[in-house]
């Protein structure tokens, strides 16, 4: 029953969302559900795009070709672009993925940006550090819950953000 509904789930190839949101308020948003900012007032508009593609080894390397069916073993890329589209500047953007219950984190492969700290979470998102730590080791890929971008400063009118982050099939 997890393993279809987590393919079920993984089949859809896009998720686009509009968030909108005023001032300097924090957004947090997490593209694996619907996605949601607290705002009174609309003004600046943040369009985010989340994009599913399974990776599969060729002879170059690896391709990335649509999800439509996965097994345990599989490598899926969570593509994300994070788009200003409003005539000002945005600020305080937050973007966390919640890696999903049947997958594991692959490590390192999030995408780190100047204008954004990279951080994960091991505690299902209470925390956040850039190297999660247990009893003096570092945590396993198994044990990651959250990837977050927090962007720094602002991003800059009619630009985009390219993210993405792997994860393994259980």
């Amino acid at each position: 029953m997890i393993k279809r509904l987590l393919s079920a789930t993984l089949a859809l190839t896009a998720l686009s969302t509009t968030i909108l949101f005023s001032g300097n308020l924090p957004v947090i948003s997490q593209l694996t559900q619907p996605a949601t900012a607290q705002t009174a007032v609309a003004k600046k508009p943040i369009v985010l795009k989340l994009t599913q593609s399974k990776k599969i080894a060729d002879k170059k390397g690896f391709k990335l070709i649509p999800v439509t069916k996965v097994t345990p073993g599989d490598e899926i890329v969570y593509s994300i672009a994070a788009s200003n589209i409003s005539n000002t500047p945005i600020s305080k953007l937050v973007i966390n993925q919640k890696i999903r219950s049947g997958t594991t984190y692959v490590l390192n492969s999030a995408t780190p940006i100047k204008s954004a700290d990279l951080t994960f979470s091991i505690d299902g998102g209470k925390t956040y550090t850039a190297k999660p730590i247990i009893d003096k080791k570092p945590a396993v890929a198994s044990q990651y819950t959250n990837v977050r971008w927090a962007f720094v400063g602002s991003i800059a009118p009619k630009s985009q953000s390219n993210l993405s982050y792997e994860v393994q099939i259980r």
